[in-house]
């Protein structure tokens, strides 16, 4: 018994370790500077920049709706752009908010976190439409993102699908004869430009030059497999089967195409994926996510994974007009999420700011940067300067590369190891409960089996 003790004892501790590391950090958003969304060369100047971060406290969970709407640590963005031209200029403009605050929110609750916020043109409030596209990385700008948005239905190069190819589902029954009751079932099929291929549970893909080998792991022997396609149909799939996806040593089985089944077109199919945004956004999104998990290799893997609230980036759409030879002032509002890093002696949250998509503007004279806080600034490698309500930093040019700051509750923040959280607690208790049950039906079977002896 007093090994079986050691053992609960061991488990505990690595627990201890993997809970506390766990809710160390937390993710947030990035935001960026407003992007020109048209094909035409325009002559507008961005004359001036004041980039405004007020922040008077930090996030915590969100709980409620309420608790996230009265959120009010925002960035607000003041540009003052100059028409020099003779004639009236009309520009649609696109402003990244940043993806939702997927790691802030401890509950599944509805709210609306831009309701305090918005766009203004010499101060007055306009419409500015909310979009939404899918974008994998959170940290970086590439202009390759703007075609994620569009108006109407998005196509890709290197697939012959659209909005209106149909989306079939073949129903396998694979049944293998290995000793283990874990074995592993291949199939191998041609590429092809004219199709997508989707299959639950997929756990190996294969590049076999003009072929792909695609592998799933058949658990108790037996497993029902649906297999969607995308676009041009497929001929009944030949099944080979290994004792693991390894495929050091193959084994008898059987498969059985059960049924084949036209679901619909895929526009179709992904109305009906539960959304709330606009039917083209969700549409663009995820026809984006699943062209994005093929790899090039025209199957879909890690689609549910990449459907991701932080993959779902937001953004303000709106026009701009500006007579001949006039400034105007454009103002944006939107909240801010910083990462947090608790595995110091004070939390450290970074905030970021994408400034690169500034660069399609001409001239930018002057960008000032406030942060308004009560908060340490630290790992500083700017050089802002100390005011009475928190820092500034001043340039006569775009500053180069992304924007980055990090604030602390303390001047000179230490890494160190840091005591359990209440959460890691309430999940330590739950696992000590939990093995202890299971480690004691063990125990209770092993000195059944000796007795039996």
């Amino acid at each position: 018994m007093k090994r079986f003790i050691s053992i609960i004892v061991i488990l505990i501790m690595t627990l201890d370790i993997s809970a506390n590391s766990a809710l160390m950090y937390y993710t947030g958003n990035k935001s960026g500077e407003v992007i020109y969304y048209g094909d035409e060369d325009i002559p507008i100047i961005l004359d001036k920049e004041v980039l405004t971060f007020e922040l008077p406290d930090v996030p915590d969970y969100f709980r409620s709706t309420e608790d996230i709407e009265n959120y009010d640590n925002r960035i607000l963005v003041d540009y003052t752009f100059t028409n020099p031209s003779d004639e009236d200029i009309k520009m649609r403009l696109l402003f990244p908010i940043g993806n939702v605050p997927y790691n802030y929110i401890a509950e599944d609750f509805t709210y609306d976190d831009l309701k305090d916020h918005g766009v203004y043109v010499n101060d007055q409030k306009i419409e500015a439409k909310v979009r939404y596209s899918f974008d994998i990385d959170p940290y970086t700008f590439s202009y390759d993102d703007l075609a994620n948005i569009s108006d109407q239905p998005i196509k890709d190069d290197n697939y012959d699908i659209d909005q209106d190819s149909i989306v079939r589902k073949y129903t396998y029954r694979l049944k293998s004869q290995g000793e283990d009751d874990l074995s592993a079932a291949f199939f191998t099929i041609p590429k092809s430009d004219d199709r997508l291929i989707y299959i639950d549970e997929i756990n190996s893909t294969k590049d076999k030059g003009d072929k792909i080998e695609v592998g799933t792991f058949i658990d108790d022997q037996t497993k029902t497999v649906d297999v969607y396609v995308i676009g041009e149909p497929i001929e009944e799939l030949t099944w080979d089967f290994y004792d693991d996806l390894s495929q050091d040593k193959m084994i008898e089985g059987t498969s059985e195409l059960l049924a084949t089944k036209e679901i619909g077109t895929l526009w179709e199919v992904i109305q009906g994926i539960k959304h709330d945004i606009d039917d083209i956004d969700h549409y663009n999104r995820w026809f984006t996510m699943m062209i994005s998990g093929s790899q090039g290799l025209g199957v879909m893997m890690d689609v549910l994974t990449l459907n991701d609230p932080r993959s779902m980036m937001r953004w303000y759409d709106y026009t701009l007009d500006i007579k001949a030879h006039k400034t105007v002032s454009n103002k944006i509002s939107v909240p801010v999420y910083p990462d947090k890093d608790m595995s110091y002696d004070g939390d450290v949250y970074t905030y970021h700011y994408l400034l690169s998509p500034a660069e399609v503007w001409q001239n930018v004279r002057s960008l000032t940067i406030d942060i308004k806080t009560d908060k340490y600034m630290v790992f500083d490698e700017d050089g802002y300067t100390k005011t009475d309500d928190g820092y500034t930093i001043s340039y006569d040019h775009l500053k180069e590369g992304e924007l980055r700051f990090s604030l602390c509750a303390i001047s000179d923040p230490q890494k160190e190891a840091r005591g359990l959280h209440v959460l890691d607690l309430y999940f330590l208790a739950f696992m000590i409960v939990f093995i202890t049950l299971v480690v004691g039906i063990i125990y209770s079977i092993w000195r059944f089996m000796n007795r039996k002896r």
